[in-house]
């Protein structure tokens, strides 16, 4: 008798060959992505420190769209800082123009300290300019008297700032990001840590907002000025 047939399909999409390089021209990855979708990086990739300069991924180039056809992507990377290692007293030293003018700011950093100084405050500076940055114990003697009894067992520490061998210790509206490193002792809860600096008109110690990683053992606090700074726990509230 009669008969109908339905005739049956298979649909087939093309896929297509995705490259994603890093910014020195090494594989990362190779994909096999259908037609129209977005292709996707699995991860973030890294370019690491080269000893100069701290890098940050952007993006790819180019741009990811849906897939067409084969496709290479290569990693992107800013400058997100320079890096300059204090010396073993505690010192570092740079000249302005020295920087590339595309980063965020100037990491300096030592084993135990670190200090991020924006790119915006340099830019007010001139290019030839010598920038110093000191960090250490202040001596005994140059402490005012009246804050000794806080001080106590807490971590007392100068920072300075030098500009063309001027003192700079006021930023204006600029900031600094400061951490150090501080090991808390046995039973001390991380919530009590803060850090105060010294008011040079005052000769007061006030108290400044801070961050304890418990992860790091790093205090971390954001400053307009540099000046002598306490790390330690907060009095005790009876």
């Amino acid at each position: 008798g009669d008969a109908i047939y339905t005739a049956q399909f298979d649909e087939v999409v093309n896929k297509y060959t995705i490259i994603w390089k890093n910014h020195d021209g090494t594989v990362l990855s190779i994909d096999q992505v259908a037609y129209g979708d977005l292709p996707e990086f699995d991860g973030t990739p890294e370019k690491e420190m080269d000893g100069d300069y701290l890098y940050i991924f952007t993006g790819w180039d180019p741009e990811v769209v849906p897939v067409t056809g084969d496709a290479t992507y290569t990693a992107q990377y800013l400058d997100l800082a320079a890096l300059i290692l204090a010396d073993d007293n505690g010192m570092a030293e740079f000249v302005v123009g020295d920087i590339h003018d595309s980063v965020v700011g100037v990491f300096v950093y030592a084993d135990d300290w670190d200090i991020l100084i924006p790119m915006t405050l340099l830019e007010k500076m001139s290019p030839d300019s010598v920038v110093r940055i000191s960090v250490g114990t202040p001596n005994i003697v140059d402490i005012p008297s009246n804050i000794l009894p806080f001080i106590g067992d807490r971590k007392m520490v100068s920072l300075q700032m030098f500009v063309d061998d001027a003192g700079y210790s006021d930023f204006g509206d600029e900031e600094m990001i400061v951490s150090f490193h501080y090991v808390l002792e046995n039973g001390v809860d991380p919530s009590t840590i803060s850090v105060w600096y010294m008011n040079e008109v005052t000769l007061e110690l006030e108290e400044a907002i801070a961050y304890y990683d418990v992860e790091t053992s790093y205090i971390t606090f954001v400053t307009d000025h540099f000046s002598y700074w306490v790390i330690g726990e907060k009095a005790p509230v009876f």
